[in-house]
């Protein structure tokens, strides 16, 4: 395993159907390190972590590891929002020690709504408040959002 500081580890979090392990596959360069899948309902039901070694700005090689996460307000009725913090909080302490290096809020564009705007509190609550300071936010679907009018 690489040391600490050549590791960046990344943690993924966003409402169920965003793009979460869409995004982690693409930062990974993979198209299958996390299962993806266009569905309504969550598809990752636990903190799952890959890894993958990439250059760094300078051409060093690190190890990224990307933590995706169980989707918030899931339509499946089987995971709530109290359990899937409850997952989040005992799994990503363990998972990404000595730290997190950045929080990729996914969002959808075109689908904020207002238990979305709660996320970074609940980053807060989890991480204290320092974390909001390594958060990141990514809009994902801008191409199933927007018609070209001619």
């Amino acid at each position: 395993m690489a040391s600490s500081q050549d590791q960046l580890r990344i943690v993924l979090i966003g409402r169920t159907g965003n793009g979460k392990s869409s995004i982690g596959n693409s930062l990974l360069h993979s198209r299958s390190a996390f299962y993806s899948t266009q569905s309504p309902n969550s598809i990752t039901k636990t903190c799952e972590v890959k890894t993958a070694i990439v250059p760094d700005i300078d051409g060093r090689q690190k190890q990224l590891m990307v933590v995706d996460t169980p989707g918030f307000f899931d339509t499946d009725i089987c995971i709530t929002n109290e359990q899937v913090q409850q997952i989040i909080a005992s799994q990503i302490f363990t998972m990404t020690s000595p730290g997190v290096h950045a929080f990729l809020i996914i969002l959808r564009v075109g689908r904020f709504s207002p238990e979305e705007k709660n996320t970074v509190d609940f980053i807060k609550k989890i991480f204290g408040d320092g974390a909001a300071k390594y958060c990141i936010v990514i809009f994902t679907r801008e191409d199933q959002s927007f018609e070209v009018i001619v």
